[in-house]
This record gives structure tokens, sequence and C-alpha cells, in this order.
């Protein structure tokens, strides 16, 4: 063996501080690397929507902005399946796009009440082939918020990232729960 050899053999058997695993030796872990949660948002107002979708990044992905309550029951159903949505009328343009992972959580801003709600379930249980439970996530008009505008968006946020973190501790996003979730 040449003394080279022998000298790196040495040196690894006296590296006790080394990392054990290549996340460790790149410096990461697995919180910060972590695949964002795709999501999708019900609101009135693009606007409002913007802030949100940039709000929640980088934990959330919004796939796709959902505009009106007839919008909503006819894209939801496709997204809950992983599929691309037929096109509506009353579609949105912002939002990822990436349809290939089905959301994991609904968020319905102020606008969508209750009628609006059942319609969009009443679409999903019509569609068929959706096995995929969410949970609704819905705006607690009760709880004090600013004015629509930028300020609103970031409040909405700061609700839906709370909310959103809490289910996803529960184990509540996994595609089993089924239900209304106020923010």
């Amino acid at each position: 063996m040449h003394e080279w050899q022998i000298k790196a053999r040495e040196d690894a058997e006296n590296q006790q501080d080394a990392p054990s695993s290549l996340r460790e030796l790149l410096g990461m872990d697995s919180e910060t690397n972590k695949a964002p949660i795709p999501v999708v948002v019900c609101g009135k107002a693009e606007v409002v929507g913007r802030v949100v979708i940039e709000g929640l990044k980088p934990e959330y992905e919004v796939v796709h902005f959902i505009l009106t309550p007839a919008s909503g029951a006819a894209i939801i159903p496709a997204i809950l399946t992983g599929q691309t949505p037929p096109s509506h009328p009353d579609s949105s343009a912002i939002g990822t796009g990436n349809y290939s992972v089905p959301p994991r959580a609904i968020i319905l801003g102020a606008a969508f009440d209750d009628e609006a709600l059942e319609t969009i379930k009443k679409g999903v249980a019509g569609a068929g082939g959706v096995k995929k439970k969410v949970p609704w996530l819905r705006h607690d008009t009760s709880k004090p918020s600013p004015p629509i505008g930028p300020e609103y968006g970031k409040a909405v946020v700061a609700r839906c990232k709370e909310t959103l973190a809490r289910l996803e501790k529960e184990g509540k996003l996994d595609g089993e729960h089924d239900a209304d979730e106020w923010y």
C-alpha cells in the first residue's frame, strides 16, 4: 500500500464528526426542502388573489384560483383527480397550473358563502371519480379584517397559514378529511 493510501485510510477512520447523510453533507434539512402543499383558492377578486398566492409561498402552492361558484363546480372536480381542468368562461389565469398532484385543501374567500360552497360541493359530488377528500377552509366573517385590498389579503394569508399548519399537524390534509374548517 502506498503512503498516501495509508494516510487517507487513517484520515477516514479519524473523521468522527463527518455528516451521516448526504442531506447533512449538503447542509440541508428536510423541512426547508419540503415540497409546497398544493391548494386551490376561491375568491372574487384577482387583485386580492395575487396577494394571497404570493403570501402562501413557499409552504403552499396555489395551483388554481377560482373566481365564481359555477367555475369552481366545473373546474375543481378535475383538479381533485390530478387532471387539467376544463376551460370555463369564468376561468382565472393566476395560479401555477401544476395539476400533477391534487390539492390537499380548498380555501374559500369571504365572497364564497354557504350557497357558493354548496354549488361547488354539488359539482364535485356530481362529477364522479373524485375519491380524494379535502378540507374546505372558510372565511370566518365574525373575525375582524381590514377593508378589501392588499392588507386584507395579508390578513387572509396569516389566518390561512395558521389553519393549514394546524390541519397538517392534525393529519387532516391527507385526503381523508372532508369538513368545513374556519379561518
